[in-house]
């Protein structure tokens, strides 16, 4: 080989040496997007509603995580309606021993998704259904993930004028209501005061969890909790009881149900009715803090915790303990709170 050409190969190996090199620094400091992204910190709030989304006779819950004020990050729903008890295999609500003095006719109170093969039935004897109840659910809730509110606000004022299969893969007659439970949970949301910051990285993984839970008697609590693999974002709770009907507001769908509910009662939130729920807390128990109050408290403890470690911490701990802990809580079951927000986190 002449000295020329050796010289013109070693400078065309030493530009691909270069050149390779280049290609793998540029694909290690994006891995496919902006190294910047990963680190950017966005603003999330948790926010819930319940709402009247089908027929006359059950009420849906809807929990969502808003980004940066206006994008849906995340939401989940569930809906309940009363059965008869004597139904094979059916799921009441948590403390149903406590809550069936106050219903009537030996009915009680199930959530759809967690009996969603006997609900699915249902539909499909008396409409023809051919998906499950979990399934339209699940098509609801993505149609709606990565949306604005803006956005869903301009779907359902156009909804009656749109293709019937706007929402692909749900079959549920009233799905448009659906999405608007999940609009005024995001509207809900917008409202929080509790903001919290994470990077993209944090909630790349991250998941919205939704379950009932028993963590107080005469009552079942609903516990939303938006984790990753390994931390609690966001947490948010709320409990439902039968209260007088004269003094509190029942949930959506109230009188469709009064059917099956003892005479004077209603079914209630008690975040709806906090100041009459907390009054006669304060009269019972002698109660100091509003019970809304009590659970924003709880919440603050949890959210941006790690999960095992506070689940261990949670192990070793008395109720008072874990109460005088928490600032701001005087539930004599904060402790119960907590581990059913620890049992609804993914791990």
């Amino acid at each position: 080989m002449k000295v020329g050409e050796r010289k013109k190969g070693i400078l065309g190996l030493l530009t691909m040496v270069v050149f390779s090199l280049l290609v793998v620094f540029v694909s290690h400091a994006t891995n496919g997007k902006s190294a910047s992204s990963t680190k950017e910190e966005k603003s999330y709030q948790i926010g819930q509603v319940t709402y009247a989304a089908h027929g006359t006779n059950s009420f849906a819950i809807a929990t969502v995580v808003l980004q940066n004020g206006e994008v849906i990050q995340d939401s989940v729903l569930d809906e309940f309606q009363y059965f008869s008890s004597t139904t094979e295999g059916l799921t009441p609500v948590p403390n149903i021993q406590d809550l069936e003095a106050h219903t009537v006719d030996d009915m009680v109170l199930a959530s759809k998704i967690v009996n969603s093969s006997y609900y699915s039935n249902q539909m499909k004897d008396k409409a023809g259904s051919t998906k499950v109840y979990t399934e339209n659910i699940k098509e609801i809730v993505a149609f709606t993930k990565g949306k604005t509110i803006t956005e869903l606000e301009e779907f359902v004022s156009i909804w009656e004028v749109m293709d019937s299969d706007a929402i692909s893969g749900a079959t549920l007659v009233d799905k448009v209501h659906y999405v608007e439970a999940i609009l005024e949970a995001a509207k809900q949301a917008k409202l929080s005061s509790n903001r919290l910051t994470y990077t993209d990285e944090e909630v790349e993984s991250s998941v919205l969890n939704m379950k009932l839970a028993g963590p107080h008697s005469k009552c079942f609590a609903m516990v939303s909790v938006w984790s990753n693999h390994s931390k609690i974002l966001l947490s948010y709770l709320d409990e439902f009881a039968y209260m007088d009907k004269e003094t509190s507001k029942g949930v959506p769908n109230s009188e469709g149900m009064a059917k099956s509910i003892a005479e004077t009662f209603v079914l209630g939130s008690k975040r709806d009715n906090s100041a009459a729920y907390s009054a006669h807390m304060q009269e019972v128990a002698k109660g100091t803090v509003a019970i809304d109050q009590n659970y924003n408290a709880i919440q603050t403890y949890a959210n941006g915790k790690n999960i095992s470690e506070l689940k261990t911490w949670l192990e070793g701990q008395t109720k008072e303990t874990v109460t005088d802990a928490v600032s701001g809580a005087t539930l004599v079951d904060t402790q119960g709170y907590l581990r059913a927000i620890v049992e609804v986190a993914v791990f």
